[in-house]
């Protein structure tokens, strides 16, 4: 996994830098997206007396995921974008499950039938049951 960070506030040292890597990977590894190709890429800026965090989570074959914060505190910031990260991999994982769902379910898992093949298994143990399977198979 790649991690980008860019910052114009002078308060983002390498303590802060590793504190948002970890909590910005941990929900990607936890999603199963933390392949090589995965990049994260943030973005820390001052406004006012707040702090906006960008994050852009480009994963291949996924649209490009773009997370915004903004907190009083950086450490709150990074916590804030890391927990809607976590929402929109939810998400994305629910998509997918869904769709591997209906796929399965559209497949054709019936059986061809054979020459001698007229009725079902439960159908020939009822007519086997009730002594009516020889009449049936005479026809």
């Amino acid at each position: 996994m790649k991690f980008l960070a860019n910052s114009t506030n002078e308060k983002y040292t390498r303590r802060l830098n590793s504190y948002g890597r970890e909590k910005l990977e941990k929900p990607l590894v936890r999603h199963k997206f933390d392949s090589d190709n995965v990049t994260i890429r943030t973005d820390l800026e001052d406004v006012g007396t707040s702090i906006q965090l960008k994050v852009v989570v480009m994963i291949p074959g996924e649209a490009k995921q773009l997370i915004t914060a903004t907190e009083e505190d950086i450490n709150a910031v990074i916590d804030v974008a890391s927990d809607k990260l976590e929402r929109v991999l939810n998400d994305l994982s629910d998509r997918k499950r869904a769709t591997r769902r209906s796929a399965e379910v559209a497949q054709d898992h019936t059986e061809e039938f054979g020459e001698d093949d007229y009725l079902t298994d439960g159908e020939e143990e009822a007519l086997r049951e009730m002594g009516a399977l020889d009449d049936i198979l005479d026809i």
